[in-house]
């Protein structure tokens, strides 16, 4: 649907500030990609406004070098849609045309339609390990709280402090 277009995904780096991209589709050249993985600063002008309403921005006449992509020259239009984790901004979506440099409704709504497809996923797959690690404590506090619990039935049955602590340590 978007025959021209290029595809990165950044995710926030707020240790450096900056966007770090992470995986992009096959065309982007070395060069780009050699600058996405260092990082695109959050003030960068297209991009802080994403950050800061939450919001795709689509980017007609784009000026590479104005955002410290100065490489990415090619691309006449850019649209960036944040990713929403837990209701936060964690990454980001971009897509480069690089033949016309305007975006349709229809392509805007193709790119916002990816977007939400991914953010649904990414989210769901946090929810997955956040519920698989509270599982995981509630299986660990309950094997803790099982050998308390024979710790404290077999206290009956030892006198002697040491064989009780050595029994403590066995369970």
């Amino acid at each position: 649907n978007l025959p021209d277009a290029s595809l990165a995904y950044y995710e926030l780096d707020t240790t450096h500030a900056v966007w770090r991209a992470l995986i992009w589709s096959g065309d982007v050249s070395p060069d780009i990609v050699a600058q996405i993985q260092i990082g695109i600063p959050l003030h960068a002008p297209d991009f802080a406004p994403v950050l800061q309403h939450r919001v795709p921005i689509f980017v007609d006449g784009w000026d590479a070098s104005s955002n410290d992509v100065s490489e990415a020259a090619a691309y006449g239009a850019v649209g960036l849609v944040p990713i929403l984790i837990g209701g936060q901004v964690c990454a980001l979506f971009t897509v480069g045309k690089q033949t016309t440099p305007q975006w349709t409704a229809r392509e805007q709504a193709i790119v916002r339609a990816v977007g939400r497809g991914l953010t649904v996923a990414l989210d769901r797959a946090a929810q997955a390990r956040q519920l698989t690690q509270q599982r995981d404590d509630l299986n660990r506090r309950a094997q803790q709280l099982e050998t308390l619990l024979q710790l404290t039935e077999d206290q009956g049955d030892v006198a002697d402090p040491l064989a009780l602590i050595g029994r403590a340590q066995a369970l």
